[in-house]
């Protein structure tokens, strides 16, 4: 055998190894339990848990669409998920809102889907449910809310020279430094709340049409 050869199988071996090394786990990584993804929560992962919890809804979901008898467990699933309302950044909170409202649109869809519904005895569990979000969203809804101003490039505090938007690193001055990152984390704090209070007001209307929809069902 030529060292061509040699050289083209070791390394066709090779390569085939890399690739079964890399798709190995996602073949054989086990699903996550409720217990695995509820701990994500208490260990402080709140990204993770967010994004976890909602597959596992949603799969919990079309598996009720052949089982309605799965339906209590699930409702369960979700009253647990929607309890959780303290987040590390108001980032996270429009997450979680949105995925929310994503699952109670599937919730009322999954509901209406068949006559008569197979699901009415669970109305009034959804209902509630829906309703407590409903609640939770008027209650962070600022009303008549004014849009904070944000700025794409922060203004550097008077007497710095410079570009605006600039790393703050780039100050000599520790007093001036200190005062334009407080600046660009207010402008950044300021953009959060502008989403946040945009995404409840959308959020509420999609909310209420979802109660809409199940109370049909009873």
């Amino acid at each position: 055998m030529s060292f061509m050869s040699t050289l083209f199988k070791n390394t066709g071996l090779f390569l085939t190894v890399i690739i079964f090394m890399s798709i190995t786990p996602l073949c054989f990584a086990k699903p996550q339990t409720l217990e695995e993804i509820e701990n994500l929560w208490k260990n402080g992962e709140q990204e993770n848990y967010l994004k976890s919890a909602h597959e596992h809804i949603v799969k919990g979901i079309e598996l009720c669409q052949t089982q309605p008898d799965n339906t209590p467990p699930l409702l369960d699933e979700i009253k647990s998920f929607f309890a959780k309302e303290h987040f590390a950044s108001q980032k996270l909170a429009v997450v979680a809102l949105t995925e929310k409202v994503d699952i109670l649109k599937r919730v009322a869809s999954l509901f209406a889907s068949k006559q008569p519904s197979p699901y009415r005895p669970y109305v009034d569990r959804a209902v509630l449910v829906a309703s407590n979000v409903l609640q939770t969203i008027k209650k962070n809804k600022i009303e008549d809310f004014v849009p904070k101003i944000v700025y794409l490039n922060v203004p550097l505090p008077k007497g710095v020279y410079g570009a605006a938007g600039m790393n703050p690193d780039a100050i000599k001055d520790p007093e001036q430094k200190k005062k334009y990152k407080a600046a660009i984390e207010e402008n950044r704090s300021n953009a959060e709340t502008n989403e946040y209070q945009s995404a409840l007001v959308e959020s509420e209307a999609k909310v209420e049409r979802s109660i809409v929809v199940l109370k049909q069902i009873r």
